[in-house]
């Protein structure tokens, strides 16, 4: 009787294994944030051919969850500013004016104006690397872990947990790059101005994080003074 309900249970263990892999091999990809400029045409991004850089500071932009947090809600726009950093290395020329780089130390954070329950870290990542392709007046950055920890692919956010996500991505596309790529710095560009948008996705979608409540610091700064004033009020009392 023993060894068949050891065989049961075995079997029950099995199916339970089976389902979890079935389950982690359906998931999918859920683009959980995205960001468009609030000036859709400003060229708020640069590249220095000088020191390689191509950044953007206090840009002002519209940030949308694409999934509901403790928070906010999903397609709810929140006025942000995003502050960016990556390093173009020097690329491979393709056909005409194509090329193809490499983005190091690429970092991001996207910041709400107006603090949400206290708290304004709506999205961040730091040191990353991504692939950097570009083709006259456009071009885009993607990175990817692809299930591979070591492309550092890392999301912070005060309103998401990204710890069950197995892999996490990015991609932002710039338009209107002034002046164009040409074929005759293709392969190493000069200094040149864009706009953007982006996407970050992740397998499966993150779930919401815990977020403090902004009053409860503040009604226990009220509580105390009101405690110690009946205390006051019991001594006069007697």
């Amino acid at each position: 009787m023993r060894s068949v309900i050891y065989q049961m249970l075995s079997v029950a263990a099995m199916s339970a294994l089976v389902a979890v892999g079935a389950s982690s091999a359906n998931a999918q990809s859920v683009t959980f944030a995205q960001f468009a400029q609030s000036n859709p045409g400003a060229a708020l991004f640069s590249f220095d051919s000088a020191t390689r850089l191509l950044t953007a500071e206090n840009a002002p932009v519209r940030f949308t969850f694409g999934v509901d947090t403790n928070a906010v809600n999903a397609g709810q726009q929140i006025d942000a500013l995003l502050d960016f950093s990556a390093v173009l290395a020097p690329g491979t020329p393709g056909i005409n004016t194509a090329f193809t780089t490499v983005a190091n130390s690429v970092s991001f954070s996207f910041t709400a104006i107006t603090p949400i329950n206290g708290q304004n870290n709506l999205l961040s990542l730091s040191n990353s690397t991504s692939a950097f392709t570009g083709d006259g007046s456009s071009a885009n950055m993607s990175g990817s872990t692809n299930g591979n920890p070591m492309d550092m692919v890392n999301f912070s956010s005060a309103f998401l947990n990204f710890g069950p996500t197995s892999e996490r991505s990015f991609a932002f596309s710039f338009s209107g790059v002034n002046p164009p790529f040409t074929t005759g710095f293709a392969a190493n560009p000069q200094n040149f101005t864009a706009s953007a948008t982006g996407t970050f996705s992740s397998t499966p979608a993150p779930i919401p994080a815990a977020v403090p409540e902004a009053n409860a610091g503040l009604l226990m700064g009220l509580a105390i003074p009101m405690i110690g004033g009946v205390a006051v009020l019991k001594r006069r009392k007697k």
